[in-house]
Formats: structure tokens, sequence, C-alpha cells
């Protein structure tokens, strides 16, 4: 609910601190920091796996004939 009460508060810029107080509040704050880049890095390589995102990659590194 932070994110949608205060529509201003978070943005592009400051996005990776919302997600370090978010997992603070849930899990401890000495491991928010540790446990938000464990998950924007799990997330990264999830997406990198999604087919709308891998297919320029395989026409790129496709054989040519």
């Amino acid at each position: 609910m932070d994110l949608a009460w205060n529509i201003h508060r978070w943005g592009p810029d400051n996005i990776e601190d919302f997600l370090v107080e978010w997992t603070g509040q849930q899990f401890g704050r000495q491991h928010g920091g540790e446990i938000a880049a464990i998950r924007t890095e799990f997330y990264r390589l999830a997406a990198e796996r999604r087919a709308d995102t891998r297919q320029g990659r395989e026409a790129r590194d496709a054989p040519t004939a």
C-alpha cells in the first residue's frame, strides 16, 4: 500500500530504495539491502528467459544460410 498511497514518493530513480525499505520491513532491516539485490537479480534473470525478450537475440544469433 505504500506505493499506492503516495504515488509521488517512489519513481524510476528511487525504486531500489523502495525495495530495500520493503524487504527490510518484511525480513529485518539488517537483511533488507541484500534481499532486495537478490530479488532484483532474480527478476532480471527471469525476464531474460521470457519469449518476448529472447526473440531479438535468437534472430541475431541464428546461423545464416
